[in-house]
């Protein structure tokens, strides 16, 4: 049982981590357990407890490869990938946090559940990412895309999550197959975004051109 200040754990520079079967209190507002620069690295069947109201991050991962993060419990906090490469983020138990990947390539999201404080899946600058068969609940815009490219999201449960618990912003190539939007659907759901074009930086001139993505045959239940 540890307790300290900004990173309970920092691995920098590493090969063949593997962090399992922990249990982990955190007291701050910033990060517990922090990899960086190091590949083939496995963090699965812990416990993170944060004390703090507004902690930002349980696990965070920057600049690694072949990343394995399964079957974690997350009391407070989120998971957040940064440049990230080859990654499956998969069974992990949210219970006030979201998933965020940041310029990542080739991630999987899968099963997970979670209930965040705001948000819950959001993506920025990804290439080939899958999420699959996750359950947001109670999450205001449940997933956010931006600047993605080739995303996948099949049959995921959005619970609570308001009207359009979707959105997407200069993504193109998403894939959206049998998710569940909070309610039984005989029909087609629409999903709203945008695309921007800088025609200027000074005097700052930006055309935004509406979009639309369509789950064709949405699940009935989640």
């Amino acid at each position: 049982h540890w307790d300290i200040f900004l990173y309970l754990m920092y691995i920098d520079n590493c090969d063949q981590i593997t962090v399992t079967d922990n249990d982990v209190t955190f007291t701050d507002e910033f990060t517990s357990i922090y990899f960086a620069n190091s590949n083939t690295v496995v963090f699965s069947r812990n416990t993170l407890h944060g004390e703090h109201d507004h902690a930002y991050n349980g696990f965070g991962c920057g600049y690694s490869k072949d990343i394995t993060i399964t079957d974690n419990t997350l009391e407070s906090g989120s998971i957040e990938l940064a440049a990230c490469a080859r990654a499956t983020v998969r069974g992990n138990t949210l219970q006030s946090g979201a998933i965020g990947l940041d310029s990542c390539r080739s991630v999987r999201v899968l099963h997970n559940d979670i209930h965040p404080k705001n948000g819950g899946i959001y993506l920025r600058d990804n290439i080939l990412t899958t999420l699959r068969e996750n359950t947001i609940t109670n999450g205001t815009q449940a997933v956010s895309l931006e600047g993605c490219l080739f995303t996948h999201l099949i049959g995921n449960s959005f619970i609570d999550c308001g009207d359009e618990p979707a959105a997407f912003t200069n993504s193109l190539r998403s894939t959206w197959v049998h998710n569940y939007w909070g309610s039984s659907l005989s029909h087609p759901k629409v999903i709203h975004g945008t695309y921007n074009i800088i025609i200027s930086d000074f005097p700052p001139r930006v055309i935004t051109i509406p979009m639309i993505n369509i789950d064709m045959i949405p699940k009935r239940t989640p």
